[in-house]
């Protein structure tokens, strides 16, 4: 299981940030296995291609290892999943069309992001893996919404949205633009990994 890093941060804010190695303030004070507190060590690293709407890009990623039980740990950025080459604000495109009522076939004919194009199968899997994270992280999500925007606003009559996935898009548009917060993905994506490695 990696560690998923708290910050905000775009691809490129990611490779600025991490050009002359893993700043120390983000070296990860306690091991996720045996629960030690103290800062791990420096392992290793590795290169990944990250592919995003605009771009692809080459990050590299940090490995720590506990001195306690030997275990060892990737630090990863938010805006990709582990094992996934592809970034979280091209999926979250593939999920908002669908919700939307446009099929695999058509999302994958016009989705131009990096890496494209990208077969049917793929978009399916995809959305079926946001589905159920979804399902098991609904209700977190809109308290974490209405917390940050207390007074959403959404549309009436035919243009309302056919789908939980539309409702969620318009809330977090809204969340967005009031507050400092990363893609709706990326969030889930992040809080799901917090709720994984809490105690108890």
């Amino acid at each position: 299981m990696p560690i998923i890093l708290e910050e905000i941060w775009t691809v490129q804010t990611y490779i600025v940030m991490f050009a002359a190695g893993c700043p120390e303030q983000y070296r990860p004070c306690q091991c996720s296995f045996c629960g030690t507190d103290r800062k791990q060590h420096h392992h290793s690293h590795y290169s990944r291609t990250v592919y995003a709407l605009m771009e692809a890009y080459l990050i590299t990623v940090y490995r720590f290892q506990c001195s306690v039980c030997g275990k060892t740990q990737g630090l990863l950025p938010s805006f990709v999943g582990s094992h996934q080459p592809v970034a979280f604000d091209v999926q979250e495109q593939a999920v908002k069309q669908h919700s939307e009522g446009m099929s695999l076939a058509e999302i994958a004919e016009s989705l131009t992001a990096a890496g494209s194009p990208y077969c049917e199968k793929t978009i399916w899997r995809w959305t079926s893996c946001w589905h159920e994270r979804l399902e098991n992280l609904g209700s977190v999500v809109w308290e974490q919404a209405l917390k940050l925007c207390p007074h959403l606003e959404f549309p009436k009559g035919a243009s309302k949205p056919h789908s939980e996935w539309g409702w969620l898009f318009i809330a977090w548009d809204q969340v967005k633009a009031a507050h400092p917060i990363e893609n709706l993905l990326s969030w889930l994506y992040r809080r799901r990994f917090s709720l994984a490695t809490a105690p108890g």
